[in-house]
Order: structure tokens, then sequence, then C-alpha cells
């Protein structure tokens, strides 16, 4: 209550001492911080941990341009994780009307869910809203979600998947 108390005193100019200067509690406005819309954005590579974290917590848009570089899943399509975890299964989202409980009835071993364009749910009310919203439903494989049963495929399958993914984890993290 005291610090808001203050902060009404000092904006509305009632104690002197509390009074804001020009320049304090300012911040810049979004083009002049992050850059105009379509700039183009800054490329980093043989980044440090330090140099990431000082980037990150400035909360600009950036690429590491060589994150992937000695990761497992560098260079996997989505033609290779089908052939390395066939009995996995995952959902389509936005599936509401055919799959309303969200079960992963699609496996990655049939390979169809790589070029199907099926519009999710709603598409077309959502492209009213926003010209530049994707249409299409994505599937999605919910590995996090593993709970131990058989839902996303069979446990070998997630453990192999969890074991590449420790692997691929940025150099700089």
């Amino acid at each position: 209550m005291k610090l808001a108390i203050g902060l009404v005193a000092a904006s509305e100019g009632l104690h002197p001492s509390l009074s804001l200067c020009e320049k304090c509690l300012q911040e810049p406005l979004e083009a002049e911080y992050y850059g105009a819309p379509g700039s183009p954005v800054p490329r980093f590579s043989n980044y440090s941990t330090e140099e990431f974290r000082r980037a990150a917590l400035l909360g600009k848009v950036f690429v590491v341009s060589d994150a992937m570089r000695s990761a497992e899943f560098a260079g996997w399509s989505c033609e290779k994780m089908a052939t390395e975890f066939p009995e996995a299964k995952m959902r389509r989202e936005y599936d509401w009307e055919k799959n309303g409980k969200d079960h992963n009835l699609q496996k990655l071993g049939d390979q169809k869910w790589i070029t199907t364009t099926e519009q999710g749910e709603e598409a077309a009310d959502r492209l009213k809203q926003d010209q530049s919203t994707p249409p299409f439903a994505p599937f999605y494989w919910g590995v996090r979600e593993f709970k131990g049963d058989n839902s996303l495929g069979p446990k070998e399958t997630i453990m192999k998947f969890k074991d590449n993914l420790v692997k691929s984890v940025p150099y700089f993290l």
C-alpha cells in the first residue's frame, strides 16, 4: 500500500523528492528495441554459454546459426523421424469433431501424415481474424506427456527418442 501511495504521489508531483525525472522508467518503442517488422534478424555462431545467456535476457530475436552442430537430430526430416520411430503415435491438432478426446491415432511410420494438408476445426474463423494464420492442423507427438503407457508408442520408442534428444541439446546450453 505504501508503494502504491508513493507512486501516485510521485506521478502527481505531490512530493518534490518523489517526482519522477524525465527519463526515469521510459521504455523504448518496440520498433526501436526489436527492429521494424521485416528488419534482418541478427545471426550468431560459436556462442558461449555466457554470450547466449546475455543475448536471451535482452528478449530480442536472434538466430544461432550453428545451434545444432554435432546434435543427434541435426538434419533430420519428417521422413527420417518416421523411419526411426515407426511405432510412435501422434495426433492431429484442432481435430475436435473427429478426435474430441485427443487420442494419438496417427503412427509416425505411416508416412501419409507428412503430406497431409487438412484444415483444422474453425480454420475459416481463424483466417478471418488473422490472414497470416496457417489453416492446416499440425500433427503433434507429445513425448513430454509420456506416462509409461503405450498411448504415444512403445516405451522403447519413447526411450530411444529421449536418448537422441539428450544428445541434441545445443552446445551453448
